[in-house]
């Protein structure tokens, strides 16, 4: 009768998931969206000034804004996309 050593068979959820690709990936993108939105922020509080100007019609306020609410729409079809891929491959690898 062969003992299993219990460190190794062992599942650990939470590590499962810092390592999954489907969570770094949605780090990644949070990170990336984090740092766009503290880029606004921050230059709509110190640099006003530019936020004035106009680009394509609109100031560059409303424009950034409105591309930050693009950009969040369009990481979230994204990354629904790569899941669903990601956990259609790890179904297929599990048969």
């Amino acid at each position: 009768m062969m003992v299993e050593d219990s460190k190794h068979t062992e599942k650990h959820p939470l590590r499962d998931l810092l390592q999954s690709r489907k969570f770094k990936a949605g780090v990644f993108l949070f990170l990336l969206y984090a740092f766009a939105y503290a880029a606004f922020t921050i230059a709509g509080t110190f640099y006003n000034h530019v936020f004035q100007a106009d680009l394509f019609g609109l100031n560059v306020g409303i424009f950034y804004g409105k591309m930050l609410i693009i950009g969040a729409i369009v990481m979230a079809v994204g990354f629904n996309w790569f899941a669903g891929r990601v956990e259609h491959e790890e179904e297929r690898d599990a048969r």
